[in-house]
């Protein structure tokens, strides 16, 4: 009761305190007590199942029969474990894995192709053949077909946890007691009973991903196979990292290419791979996009409403004119390569260290994307290639230097020098946030640099607070007390010990720049010099040149705005052209290389113009469409002010899924 209904009987105030404060004391012993009493308790059969008990001698002599089922030690002791029923069950749990012939070794099948691992519940009795039987029926069921085929088609074996083909003899229970494992595994080995390749005229593998790279930073000689074989004397060469070959191998299907005079389309939807550019056959404008200009379309994926679910159409769909020029282009081709953006990286130098790729024709497609290559996905997947390799392997801020690691030896940064001139040679790619310094040493050497160009070239490399820092220093006629502390602290980032002064911070400066421009990575841009020295040297005379050219591929939103062309017609498409200007205008550096890429496929001034068109998409189906190839931007001319555009492009390119081929 509250203290009001309390008054009715105790009058006193200190009374009704008093008598509260000895039923709190009583309730909170009480409350104790019974907790240690349950503690103590609990404690008490605890210790009790644990101790051994002590048999008399004539429950010894009664017993000693079945020590082993009761639990019963030699010394006459309980087990203390005579509780646990686990270990007197008659089975175990076993795991099963199901692996594959190829060749001459087995290959493991995944989940999705009807494999992957499986908890089963095994006699302790049972033995290989048992358990080949078990695993039959886990993975073929008992009608004995699945996604791996019949089970009459192939022979049996197994493999024990350690790889090795299972003793017949041997038991689970045997097997878990001389290996104190906590869970067994075994493969079973499908073996298929007619080997199909080998009754095939002509038969080539399919590449595999790239394999992780050892200590030594060269692939083991297990992935030789995987590499590009430049002895292939076929015209056309496809050469991919397709998931869906390596599972028709795993499940031995027949892979094969034909012969060299038969129709290079057929091998093209053998491979499930097609150059022909897809057509739509919605009328729907709002959902499906026709151009006559390019192959491959940029569209935001949060922006698209709907797409033709088939992007790749049979050829029937096309008109003949086309099929020829398509045929016609396809046969120039003599490499196409087929990369993921995710290990866009590691790809790439794969394919490159084949010195032979740099006289082919080569076109880039990317795995799950629809755009087909006429110079627009080439341009990106070099583009993509040097913004994974700033971001992973090189040092500085504005303008980057290659940066050493353990993963990469002479043969990768020789790819890389590869993809430099080859990126530069074909599509007019060269990343300008490379320093002009690494170009220069690669090209001419390390005597062409002079000290005004290693110098601005270090401007660019340090951050923005430190060039701030340096230029304040070079101007005045004495140090400040802050000035000074910051230049200290800036040199002893690099390693400097010395007391800078007006006299000799200009040399230490340039000590400093010649030790990280070209020094720390002189590894690096001799070996890539290997792969790109001539290259350079016949299109770069001079350093002059190089120079120059920087400066030219530097986009600047003045530069951006003259490539635009457009032929507006009314005031609604005039004005969504001012629009697009006015946002133009108002990109900084980083929005503008991103906002070009998604234009053209580059962050670079690569191309001659950027051609416009316009379309009257509204309501939530309104989105701008790049053509990178053209290049080409389909630019809606429904924009009721500048927000409108501005909120779109920016929402657009602020997602990295911007640059996805959407639409074939």
């Amino acid at each position: 009761m509250d203290d009001k209904e309390l008054a009715n009987f105790i009058p006193h105030y200190g009374d009704r305190v008093a008598l509260r404060s000895y039923l709190k004391k009583a309730d909170d012993q009480r409350k104790k007590k019974s907790k240690v009493t349950l503690v103590a308790s609990l404690r008490q059969k605890l210790k009790e199942m644990r101790r051994p008990k002590k048999l008399s001698a004539k429950n010894q002599m009664s017993e000693s029969d079945s020590d082993v089922d009761e639990g019963i030690g030699q010394t006459g002791t309980l087990n203390p474990y005579k509780g646990n029923q686990n270990a007197t069950k008659d089975s175990r749990k076993v795991k099963f894995g199901i692996k594959s012939k190829l060749d001459d070794t087995f290959v493991n099948i995944r989940v999705k192709k009807g494999g992957g691992p499986r908890d089963i519940t095994a006699k302790k009795s049972s033995k290989k053949r048992e358990l080949i039987e078990q695993a039959k029926e886990l993975y073929f069921g008992k009608s004995g077909t699945s996604k791996l085929g019949c089970v009459d088609d192939f022979s049996f074996d197994m493999q024990n946890f350690e790889e090795d083909i299972l003793d017949d003899e041997i038991s689970v229970g045997k097997l878990y007691e001389q290996t104190g494992l906590n869970k067994l595994t075994f493969y079973l080995l499908l073996i298929p009973k007619c080997e199909y390749h080998e009754e095939l005229p002509k038969v080539q593998r399919p590449l595999k991903r790239p394999r992780t790279t050892n200590s030594t930073g060269n692939i083991s000689d297990d992935d030789d196979e995987d590499l590009p074989d430049p002895s292939l004397s076929d015209q056309r060469e496809i050469v991919s990292f397709d998931i869906l070959s390596e599972a028709m191998l795993a499940a031995d299907m027949p892979l094969f290419f034909q012969e060299p005079n038969n129709n290079p389309d057929e091998v093209d939807d053998l491979l499930g791979f097609n150059t022909v550019p897809a057509t739509c056959n919605s009328t729907n404008s709002a959902s499906c996009i026709q151009t006559a200009h390019c192959s491959e379309e940029i569209v935001p994926i949060h922006s698209l409403l709907s797409v033709s679910s088939n992007p790749r159409h049979h050829q029937e769909n096309l008109e003949p004119a086309a099929i020829n020029v398509q045929q016609d282009i396809s046969l120039k081709i003599d490499k196409v390569l087929r990369i993921h953006r995710v290990t866009l990286l590691d790809e790439m130098l794969v394919f490159f260290k084949d010195p032979e790729i740099m006289n082919k024709k080569t076109t880039f497609e990317f795995v799950s994307e629809h755009g087909s290559d006429m110079n627009g996905v080439s341009r990106d997947a070099y583009s993509a290639f040097w913004i994974e390799f700033f971001r992973r392997s090189a040092e500085g801020e504005e303008s980057r230097v290659p940066a050493l690691n353990s993963k990469w030896q002479g043969e990768e940064w020789q790819a890389i020098g590869r993809i430099f001139a080859k990126g530069f040679v074909d599509q007019n790619i060269l990343p300008i946030q490379m320093s002009p310094v690494t170009l220069i040493v690669v090209s001419f050497g390390e005597v062409s640099v002079t000290d005004k160009i290693l110098n601005d070239a270090f401007l660019n490399y340090i951050s923005k607070t430190e060039r701030d820092t340096i230029s304040l220093a070079l101007n005045r006629d004495s140090f400040e007390e802050e000035v000074l502390d910051d230049l200290i602290d800036f040199l002893d980032r690099f390693s400097c010990k010395q007391r800078p002064t007006k006299e000799n911070l200009q040399s230490l400066l340039s000590n400093i720049a010649h030790k990280e421009l070209i020094q720390k990575p002189k590894y690096a841009t001799d070996n890539m010099a290997l792969g790109c020295r001539e290259v350079f040297l016949s299109h770069f005379l001079s350093v002059e040149r190089i120079l120059t050219t920087y400066r030219d591929m530097e986009p600047t939103p003045k530069k951006v705005l003259k490539l635009i062309e457009a032929l507006p017609k009314g005031s609604s498409e005039a004005t969504s052209l001012r629009y697009l200007q006015q946002y133009i205008r108002g990109q900084n550096s980083v929005s503008l290389k991103k906002l070009l890429r998604f234009l053209t496929g580059s962050e670079a001034i690569t191309v001659e113009k950027i051609e416009v068109t316009f379309t009257q998409l509204e309501g939530l189906g309104r989105r701008p469409i790049a053509h990178t190839c053209g290049p080409l931007l389909e630019l809606p001319s429904t924009y009721l002010s500048y927000p409108e555009l501005r909120n779109e492009l920016d929402s657009i390119l602020a997602d990295d899924s911007c640059f996805v081929m959407n639409i074939a």
